[in-house]
């Protein structure tokens, strides 16, 4: 992700969290993304299976389920795409 789409997203009050398919979220690999994203608390989902049919352009919720590790800053996740007017509504 480009350090322009980060502080776009960052500037969004409706953005709480960014997920991308890539190992990463920094394009440039100078951790730009990550500070600014993190820097208003925005949660990040990297390296995310997101090549499925199934999932809508919108219109969902996103449970994420981490496996809660000490002394660390990142952790496998459990990624969970639930339809708005599913089961959580």
């Amino acid at each position: 992700m480009s350090a322009e789409t980060a502080t776009k997203l960052a500037s969004m009050p409706e953005v709480v969290g960014v997920g991308v398919d890539t190992i990463s979220i920094d394009a440039s690999g100078e951790g730009i993304a990550h500070q600014t994203l993190t820097a208003k608390n925005i949660y990040l989902l990297e390296d995310v299976d997101m090549d499925k049919p199934c999932i809508p352009d919108r219109g969902f919720r996103v449970l994420s389920m981490p496996i809660k590790l000490s002394n660390g800053t990142g952790t496998p996740t459990r990624v969970i795409i639930v339809p708005e007017s599913g089961i959580l509504s």
